[in-house]
């Protein structure tokens, strides 16, 4: 869970980032190369990775217990040409920004402020141990909000804190119904072990019955364990600007 000296350590940090008013990857998926690893250098000195996915950027501090999720509010967009001559593409002009506006949020073009608020529903809902904590914590100059999780590890990350489930754990998420299957079956029998079989089914007949899009996007970045073992999803919000 995230605490409070989380969160002021998270906004003193995202205080100091200059993010330009349109935030956004390419048409590859890549964030400009050292965009924020010089701002961070300038007065972080611990470790850290960042990694991006097409809706959001997220800091990964080595020596601190939480992840900085920064949304991006579009995504810049190349036109390119063949030049059969030389063999390669070339870029045709300026690119030009192409903003989000299919996050189910009041800020329709903030991924991670839909996903804290489905977050915070789940939570409301009795369901609040299976997804990251979360909390916004900054508001910069222009209405950007910044955001933290509870730092996780995914699947393919967590096999040095993931005991296997049960044989009866293992047995229960095998022969479940295909509504109940959208994800890998040891996670699936992990969330019985620990939650209960019920609880894992009413969450996702909950989900089903509202179109609520927990599990939309299961894929092994978006789910995995938290520190103590316990399974865990990180990233629910989705994406629905194609």
């Amino acid at each position: 869970m995230l605490t409070l000296d989380m969160v002021e350590t998270a906004r003193e940090i995202a205080s100091k980032l200059d993010i330009p008013e349109c935030f956004g990857c390419d048409n590859d998926g890549d964030l400009e190369d050292g965009f924020l690893e010089s701002q961070l250098d300038s007065f972080y000195a611990g470790n850290y990775s960042i990694n991006n996915g097409i809706s959001k950027v997220a800091i990964i501090f080595y020596d601190l217990p939480f992840v900085l999720k920064i949304p991006f509010n579009g995504h810049w967009e190349y036109d390119y040409e063949y030049d059969a001559e030389h063999d390669e593409w070339y870029d045709t002009e300026e690119p030009r920004f192409n903003y989000f506006y299919c996050a189910r949020a009041y800020d329709s073009s903030d991924y991670c402020w839909n996903e804290l608020d489905k977050v915070e529903l789940a939570q409301d809902r009795g369901y609040g141990e299976l997804l990251a904590d979360m909390a916004d914590v900054y508001t910069d100059a222009n209405g950007r909000h910044f955001y933290i999780q509870e730092k996780v590890l995914p699947l393919h990350e967590a096999s040095s804190v993931v005991s296997k489930p049960s044989n009866d754990s293992l047995k229960k998420a095998q022969s479940m119904d295909s509504i109940y299957n959208s994800c890998n079956v040891e996670w699936r029998a992990s969330v019985i072990e620990h939650y209960g079989e019920q609880f894992w089914i009413s969450f996702v007949n909950w989900n089903e019955s509202g179109d609520l899009g927990y599990l939309e996007d299961m894929h092994g970045g978006n789910y995995g364990y938290r520190y103590d073992g316990t399974p865990v999803l990180f990233d629910v919000a989705g994406y629905r600007d194609d």
